[in-house]
């Protein structure tokens, strides 16, 4: 779409007008825009390099420099090298304080075993029984109904799966 801009004296063209025209220039962004002017040469120029300024898309913005303390890049040979020769990435560790072997008390070794193990292991066995058994409540899945064995740890008929948690942590050593 082009929209003709017309701007002579016999109109009453003055500066006012030009100002105008380029700010309709910038709310449209469209290359289009053309003006015809019927004033002196020196003028035309002058509107005519505005509205294409006000027209013209704007280059992306400047990435930032990056940190000084960065290694110096590398050529793209060598980056290719690199990753062909690098081996996978390293598998994250666990932290240490997950994976520390706690002793179930005697009431929770009756649901996942005596050996110990870590928490994580000790959660997994207990959603293990707990799937087993079908002991997830139906209406509500975040809620776990509890057996006669669960209810010595829980010590309620009933438990949130997050309080559930904090609950078995009290039956480890």
């Amino acid at each position: 779409m082009s929209h003709i801009v017309c701007l002579s004296y016999e109109n009453g063209f003055s500066m006012q007008h030009a100002r105008s025209t380029i700010r309709v220039a910038r709310c449209l962004r469209e290359k289009s825009v053309h003006a015809m002017l019927t004033q002196p040469g020196h003028i035309n120029h002058l509107v005519m390099e505005k509205i294409q300024m006000a027209t013209a898309k704007k280059a992306a913005p400047a990435k930032k420099a990056a940190p000084a303390t960065k290694a110096p890049a590398k050529t793209a040979a060598t980056k290719t090298a690199a990753t062909k020769t690098a081996p996978a990435a390293k598998k994250r560790t666990p932290n240490a304080a997950f994976m520390k072997a706690m002793t179930p008390s005697p009431q929770l070794a009756a649901v996942i075993g005596d050996k110990p193990m870590p928490r994580t292991e000790v959660t997994k066995k207990v959603w293990e029984y707990i799937k087993a058994n079908n002991l997830q409540d139906p209406a509500k899945r975040t809620m776990i109904n509890a057996d006669p064995k669960l209810k010595e740890i829980f010590k309620k008929p009933q438990v949130s799966m997050f309080e559930m948690t904090k609950l078995i942590n009290g039956h480890l050593k």
